[in-house]
């Protein structure tokens, strides 16, 4: 797996790629985009798997990826690997770093699949609270949900604004957007009023976002266009 850092902040002379690669033991290089020189590397017998489901996520200090059940970190500067969590019946994906707070999706994979939310600190390897989404897959990859919401099934989005982690959820039966946040250092939960869809039946395909700029998202529901305020909870163009 090649992975270049996104950092917006970053200029093009201190651009790195890192390559994930091996398998007992797994290997990560970090190389000089600029100049095609390694950096270093670092090899353990933990056993990455940087296959299609391998989520990795860029810290401004750290990387953190996940395999199944397995969690690491591994530092920028020189590549020293971390297990951070292990064990438990839930595969992890990390979605976000913030206040010192790492974002988790899980997914439950003990008896019935159920997905949800997980803050975790890394500096001490804690749970520090964990939020289920009843009925909900998610919109994003891996295991992005099919296209298609029913009384059953929602599917769910989210992002950052304002130190809280937003939750998005298309639902049907009745058709609605819903609003939640939650508090990523203490995982409190807050709702709001939910958006109404003027769809003619209990359910829709969809949705499939075209565009996110900000609180602005452009999306493909029920064969319809729709512009949403995601701050105002208003549709500000439907077509048709």
């Amino acid at each position: 797996m090649f992975l270049f850092d996104p950092d917006p902040s970053l200029r093009a002379a201190e651009r790195s790629i890192y390559i994930f690669h091996g398998w007992y033991p797994g290997c990560i290089d970090r190389w000089d985009a600029s100049t095609a020189e390694r950096m270093w590397q670092v090899s353990d017998d933990e056993g990455y798997a940087p296959s299609l489901d391998f989520a990795v996520l860029f810290a401004p200090e750290t990387l953190y990826f996940a395999y199944q059940d397995r969690l690491w970190s591994a530092g920028k500067t020189g590549g020293a690997v971390r297990l951070l969590s292990e064990g438990g019946d839930y595969e992890l994906v990390p979605l976000a770093f913030e206040q010192d707070v790492l974002i988790l999706r899980t997914k439950r994979t003990r008896g019935t699949a159920r997905f949800g939310l997980r803050g975790f600190d890394p500096a001490r390897g804690e749970t520090l609270w964990d939020h289920p989404i009843e009925n909900g897959e998610p919109y994003d990859p891996p295991d992005a949900a099919f296209r298609h919401v029913d009384e059953d099934t929602s599917i769910w989005t989210w992002r950052f604004s304002g130190g809280l982690l937003h939750l998005y959820t298309f639902q049907a039966d009745p058709n609605r957007l819903s609003f939640a946040a939650i508090d990523p250092r203490d995982g409190a939960f807050s709702g709001a009023e939910p958006l109404a869809f003027d769809f003619p039946y209990d359910s829709y395909f969809g949705p499939d976002i075209l565009y996110r700029k900000d609180a602005l998202i452009w999306v493909m529901a029920d064969s319809k266009l729709l512009g949403i305020d995601l701050d105002a909870a208003e549709i500000k163009y439907q077509f048709p």
